[in-house]
């Protein structure tokens, strides 16, 4: 099941943006499609919604028959209208029940979005009630009562696959504070009937999205200017329930007509304070935007309303009204604003056959397939007719999305871009990328969509920035093009770390050691100059009074310093800092004595076999708590000693004693001593004795 997900950008936008190449078709649903019977005075018909696609219409059939005639009046139809490979097609959808002089009086309002279940409205006598019932076409099914209503309920909209509708009836059960029945709505979705409390002063739905998670409508609310209840736009949300939508202070009414597929725009009309009931001025509202929007339409026809939306609500179609209340269609998109459509169509050069475009009722998922009413002469009684009318707007491939992996990145940081067309390239299409902020943002200079692709990604790369800063990058295909915007971080300190040889703390006071100062991202232009200082001057580092600098080479993530240790005979941890702009770093580290031999002599080192002598090992410094230990090795099992000597807390020196066994002959060994790393050793020789 297709939901039409991604976002679309308004195909239109691109056409009125310049597009000369762009092909258009106009068709109006005539006689010969609408079937007029012969003795028929005259056949109308209308167009109430269009599925997603674009071909499938819901709307009605009116046949007049003349005066004198055994069905006198007018038949109303509810049909099904189709476009498919350029043929026009028509289907009848039937009534609850023929009345006796055979005219029907059904109506299909609106259409699921995968156009197979048209809604509206039958007439039959139902409990023996004759009177108009809410039903679902194709095939023909009877919406009963909903629970807790008292008078017949109504049905409004439909989601995508015909899985959740919205409808409304007025219960009895409880009343407004102005003693009304309040109106209470209704969901069908997935076979289950549900039933919503009523919200404000009652109201009714109107539209429903896609996947039937969200439906709008109006109800009574509080005015901001006035406080006084009047009519405003509701919202309700799984997971979140109802909501007011924002209020114009300019509008004295405000009436919601539908949702767009995603759930995200709704639409519809207010009427001012003054001249409120011929005053209608069209609105919407985003949910990117904390309040309406309320548009004077075109020059000469100021006023009008909404009436349909695209899947993502980038294009709204509807009925203009001049001064007199005379109609046009028009559409509207963010960036070409409302434009008159029965002007835009003639200047491409679209013939309309004399036809007055009166309204624009329905638009496809992608903004490009229009749906609405015409008006022109009957050829065979010269009186003014109603057809529906179908407009298909076949646009050269254009670039309709462009998206970025994440709004914001921290200079030097990569991210992926995302380029959407609005249809598959028939070949492979050659996008042409470019930022207003060249020196933050590097991109390829073009990119490749294969043939029979919609989309393509892109690496995004960033430099290091010292401030916040703002690019937009821009995708250009043909005459086509779509803007993003990416925030860049400012980059800063991430860590900060000492290390001796790779190893982290505790280090060894006295040996030398390296600083690593690690950004979020590249340094910027110039480089990253970072303070770092200590508390003390265990580190050779300066006092805080005194901070040294240290930079990040331009274009680099980290910068590494030497660090001098000094030596210490107790263990000693301390914090080191670092600053870069107003973000910091601190390493807490620990120092550990670090006792090494500085000398090791023996007395005497010749001896003869069987006695000794008296070795002295002396360090860097004097021992601290508990002692230095200094091993002791023998380079053979003629002389012997200990295998370790401790120097004393507070001493520089310890003496050990050597001793050997008789030998038959001269021999040469040694004995070494080690700590911290460092070793020392001397030869010793044994004579016979």
């Amino acid at each position: 099941m297709m939901y039409y997900s991604r976002s679309v950008f308004s195909v239109l936008a691109l056409s009125l943006a310049g597009f000369s190449a762009a092909q258009f078709s106009f068709r109006t649903f005539d006689n010969s499609v609408l079937g007029r019977p012969v003795e028929a005075y005259q056949v109308n018909g209308y167009a109430t919604g269009i599925s997603a696609d674009g071909t499938k219409l819901s709307g009605q059939r009116v046949v007049l028959w003349p005066f004198g005639h055994p069905r006198y009046g007018y038949a109303y139809d509810a049909a099904l209208f189709s476009v498919s490979g350029g043929v026009l097609g028509m289907t009848l959808l039937g009534d609850l029940s023929t009345p006796p002089s055979g005219n029907l009086k059904s109506k299909a309002i609106a259409i699921s979005g995968d156009g197979t279940r048209p809604i509206g409205e039958g007439y039959g006598n139902i409990e023996g009630y004759d009177r108009f019932w809410p039903v679902l076409f194709n095939p023909l099914a009877l919406v009963h009562k909903f629970p807790g209503v008292a008078n017949v309920p109504t049905i409004k909209g439909i989601n995508y696959n015909g899985s959740a509708y919205i409808g409304y009836g007025t219960g009895s059960y409880t009343t407004d504070p102005y003693g009304s029945n309040v109106v209470r709505w209704h969901r069908w979705k997935n076979g289950a009937i549900e039933a919503f409390e009523p919200f404000g002063s009652g109201g009714i739905p109107t539209g429903i999205s896609w996947d039937g998670k969200t439906f709008v409508g109006y109800t009574g609310s509080p005015h901001p200017d006035s406080g006084t209840m009047s009519t405003g736009g509701f919202r309700y949300r799984d997971g979140k329930g109802f909501e007011l939508l924002p209020r114009s202070s300019g509008l004295a009414f405000q009436y919601v007509a539908g949702v767009s597929g995603d759930g995200k725009v709704t639409y519809g009309y207010g009427q001012t304070f003054d001249q409120t009931s011929s005053n209608p001025r069209p609105w919407y509202h985003s949910d990117k935007e904390s309040s309406i929007t309320v548009m004077d339409v075109l020059p000469d026809y100021p006023k009008g309303e909404f009436l349909s939306a695209s899947q993502d609500g980038s294009v709204l179609v509807g009925r203009a009204l001049d001064g007199g209340n005379s109609g046009t269609a028009f559409l509207w998109t963010r960036h070409s604003g409302a434009v008159r459509l029965q002007t835009y169509l003639e200047a491409h050069g679209v013939d309309l056959g004399g036809h007055t475009l009166y309204n624009a009722t329905g638009v496809s998922a992608d903004g490009r397939t229009i749906c609405g009413d015409a008006r022109g002469i009957d050829p065979v009684n010269g009186e003014v007719r109603t057809l529906p009318y179908v407009v298909h707007i076949d646009l050269p491939n254009g670039v309709i999305n462009l998206t970025a992996s994440s709004k914001t990145a921290v200079g030097g940081g990569t991210r992926t871009g995302t380029i959407t067309l609005f249809k598959a390239a028939g070949q492979d299409e050659t996008v042409t990328l470019a930022t207003d902020r060249s020196d933050l943002v590097t991109l390829p200079a073009t990119v490749t969509v294969p043939a029979g692709s919609t989309a393509v990604t892109f690496p995004i790369g960033t430099n290091g920035t010292a401030v916040r800063a703002d690019a937009k990058i821009t995708a250009t295909l043909g005459n086509g093009r779509k803007e993003t915007d990416i925030t860049l971080v400012q980059t800063t300190v991430k860590n900060l770390s000492v290390t001796y040889n790779g190893y982290p703390s505790p280090l060894d006071g006295g040996k030398p050691a390296t600083a690593t100062v690690l950004l979020t991202g590249k340094a910027p232009v110039g480089g990253a100059a970072v303070q770092v200082w200590d508390n003390t001057t265990l580190f050779g580092l300066p006092a805080s009074s005194e901070p040294m600098t240290v930079t990040v080479p331009e274009g680099e993530t980290f910068v590494r310093f030497p660090v001098t240790t000094l030596p210490y005979r107790e263990i000693f941890t301390r914090n080191v800092f670092c600053l870069y702009g107003t973000s910091g770093r601190t390493a807490s580290l620990t120092i550990k004595p670090w006792y090494t031999p500085s000398a090791l002599t023996v007395t005497p080192t010749t001896f003869v076999g069987g006695t000794g002598a008296t070795a002295t090992v002396k360090l860097n410094q004097a021992a601290g708590t508990g002692g230095a230990v200094v091993t002791i090795a023998l380079g053979s099992n003629v002389v012997s000693a200990p295998s370790s000597v401790t120097v004393p807390a507070g001493a520089t020196s310890a003496t050990f004693a050597i001793s050997s066994v008789p030998v038959s002959a001269t021999v040469g060994t040694y004995i070494q001593v080690s700590s911290g790393g460092v070793s020392r050793k001397i030869n010793l020789k044994i004579t016979k004795g």
